[in-house]
């Protein structure tokens, strides 16, 4: 399941890649301070079993079981799988390639990790984080069961089955705490709007100048970085030249964002899809084609 490691700067890695834009997802790596080595591309339907076919899956991992000094893979410690791949996917990736392995789903967990600040979006981190985990632990549990070779260091059913057993407690725990804190969420909602005021929800895809026109607007400092998601938390301002007016900032939209994801997120990004008047910003920079994409898998995830 990987280290408890908040810090991947200076870690290398291979990508496979069976088809799409592989540029966004090197982003994420790369805001993680992750070098991509190389791209691994093989064309055709993904493998049920391993993304990969088979054979090509085993050259991958001699390849790395092979790394000599001076090699061009040299230091490459993690995999990083081009889709949200199945549990099935991930454990046998592993078995095969002998390195952490990620898909885009935790890739962007470990990415949320690492930016979350405050105490409630740890939280919502941490339940998604545990949710993903689990469906690791069920499957090394099933391939024990079927006389399928685990991966991963399995210590025997006993022992996943002990793990799952706290990380089901953990997660019982964890959502009583986003409970209280939704639920306080929605009180200062209601206290706004019993005092008169208008909320404007700031939302779009990640990275868009969401904060940057939140400052402009309010005047109020947030963490402002050409990073994707910089923003985990939802910050409420009050509008400088229309005091009445606040600004709700938040959590960024990406294609395919995982449900499990947003469901973790689902009280924050509440704050600002909850309000009188919706704001989708969109990057200018951005060509036609990307303004298009982005702009529709906003409209996609506030209309839900």
């Amino acid at each position: 399941l990987g280290e408890a490691r908040t810090s991947h700067e200076g870690r290398k890695a291979i990508m496979l890649v069976r088809e799409g834009d592989s540029s966004e997802l090197v982003a994420l790596a790369e805001t993680m301070g992750i070098e991509i080595i190389e791209i691994e591309v093989q064309s055709g339907t993904p493998d049920p079993k391993g993304f990969f076919g088979r054979g090509r899956l085993q050259d991958v991992g001699d390849e790395l079981s092979g790394i000599v000094p001076g090699h061009p893979w040299e230091g490459v410690d993690l995999v990083i799988v081009h889709c949200n791949a199945t549990p099935r996917q991930l454990v046998n990736i592993h078995n095969v390639v002998g390195v952490e392995t990620w898909d885009r789903v935790r890739l962007l967990l470990t990415l949320f990790t690492s930016h979350a600040s405050s105490v409630e979006a740890r939280t919502q981190v941490r339940i998604a984080q545990l949710q993903a985990d689990r469906t690791i632990l069920r499957e090394l549990a099933n391939q024990q069961t079927t006389g399928e070779r685990a991966g991963f260091g399995g210590g025997g059913r006993q022992a996943i089955q002990n793990v799952l057993g706290t990380t089901n407690h953990e997660l019982a725990q964890l959502r009583k705490r986003q409970s209280k804190h939704a639920l306080a969420r929605r009180e200062r909602r209601r206290q706004r709007a019993k005092g008169g005021a208008k909320t404007v929800g700031l939302a779009g895809y990640t990275n868009a100048g969401k904060s940057s026109l939140f400052l402009a607007l309010s005047g109020k400092e947030v963490l402002i970085e050409d990073k994707l998601f910089s923003t985990l938390e939802t910050t409420i301002g009050r509008m400088e030249m229309s005091p009445r007016i606040l600004l709700a900032d938040t959590i960024g939209f990406i294609d395919e964002l995982p449900s499990e994801l947003l469901d973790a997120f689902h009280a924050t990004l509440d704050e600002s899809l909850e309000c009188d008047f919706l704001l989708l910003l969109v990057d200018s920079s951005d060509s036609p084609e990307e303004l298009e994409r982005k702009l529709e898998t906003s409209r996609r995830e506030v209309l839900g």
